[in-house]
């Protein structure tokens, strides 16, 4: 009875994404210019898009604030303990489309664990990215993460438990989340007062599931956008194929955060900026597609189309800056959470889905191809 309960205990339940700041930073490729204090920065913006899209493995996850990590709860997916691996390699391939297809390696960590304080400590102290057979096999800095895992500690609380509490724990030679978890509660009292108590009672757990997950709201809009000017020389881009060029990635995205909501796309804006003398300018597109699509394979050349018929009739005056798309009307699709971790089905679903997108590009110009009951904008 016991070993089952301990088991149960061990089991993996919460998947933690650990994202690099620095490279949202750098990655965000969106324009910022002349932005109102109380609208999200490009960072948050895309780091909250990539957030939405990981509704696609779960549909409950939460944000470690500031922007810097995603929490997974997997407790209710069909998923075992041993398809760890293929789980990050979706979550990864998921992430590239975000931080760049350049990158072999995107800027995320991936942990595993019982609860939301195992699987972020896992992702960031650790480098197997997994908890251990107990769940705590942490370094001694894993303390901080115990008051709040959701949250990030500001600088003084960070301050303040170096020096009253791992600093003396290292004197010791206490260096691991799990010698500290075998001291007794009146060696801890005596040398770290109060709060080494309190940090010790939430260490011996059993769970660490005491806190309560935060409410994740994805973007009202599903909007894309990017700077496609080069960043050394500043000049935009001139041409309709290194246009589709660059929407390739933003469509990529836009899709990514459709299918995680189980959506297809039925209309959408397409926006493209330049600069003019006195500002910068755009024209605006309001497509309606007579057969939702699903992915960039049956968009993109649905796009060319239009774009080539409208730029020969009246070029744009000045090379393109900036490229927006937006969802304006959505049909309902293939459910993105069901049977995902079930690779046999999940391949077969992808399979179809593609299938699907080949024929709807090729025959969708045949009227008696179009299903009545979809709305065509």
């Amino acid at each position: 009875m016991t070993s089952q309960k301990n088991a149960q205990q061990q089991e993996t339940r919460v998947a933690a994404i650990a994202v690099s700041t620095s490279a949202t930073a750098s990655l965000s490729g969106s324009r910022d210019v002349d932005r109102h204090p109380e609208t999200p920065s490009p960072q948050q913006r895309l780091f909250e898009n990539f957030a939405e899209a990981c509704l696609r493995f779960t549909p409950r996850i939460a944000l470690r604030s500031p922007h810097a990590g995603i929490f997974l709860d997997l407790a209710g997916c069909r998923w075992k303990q041993e398809q760890q691996p293929q789980l990050s390699a979706r979550i990864r391939s998921l992430a590239r489309r975000f931080f760049g297809p350049q990158q072999q390696q995107p800027p995320i960590r991936i942990g595993f664990g019982p609860d939301p304080f195992s699987a972020w400590a896992a992702a960031t102290l650790t480098n197997t990215g997994s908890s251990g057979g107990d769940g705590k096999s942490f370094p001694i800095e894993a303390l901080s993460l115990l008051e709040n895992p959701f949250a990030e500690p500001t600088p003084d609380r960070l301050r303040r438990l170096e020096t009253l509490i791992l600093v003396p724990l290292r004197a010791l030679g206490i260096t691991t989340f799990d010698q500290y978890q075998k001291l007794s509660a009146g060696e801890v009292a005596s040398r770290f007062g109060k709060e080494g108590l309190l940090l010790h009672q939430r260490a011996r757990l059993s769970e660490l599931s005491f806190q309560r997950w935060p409410r994740f709201t994805p973007p009202e809009k599903i909007l894309e956008e990017r700077d496609v000017s080069d960043p050394e020389s500043g000049l935009g881009l001139i041409g309709l194929e290194p246009l589709l060029f660059q929407m390739r990635p933003i469509c990529d995205r836009f899709f990514a955060r459709l299918h995680a909501q189980g959506m297809r796309l039925s209309a959408l804006r397409l926006e493209l900026v330049f600069p003019t003398m006195d500002a910068t300018a755009s024209r605006q597109w309001r497509i309606s597609l007579a057969v939702p699509q699903g992915s960039t394979h049956g968009l993109l050349p649905l796009l060319a189309t239009r774009l080539a018929t409208d730029l020969d009739r009246a070029p744009l005056p000045a090379p393109i800056e900036a490229v927006r798309l937006e969802a304006i009307e959505r049909v309902p699709g293939r459910g993105a959470q069901r049977g995902l971790l079930n690779p046999d089905e999940l391949e077969n679903n992808d399979a179809w889905d593609a299938l699907l997108g080949r024929l709807r590009e090729k025959l969708s110009e045949k009227p008696h191809l179009v299903d009545p009951n979809l709305a065509d904008g």
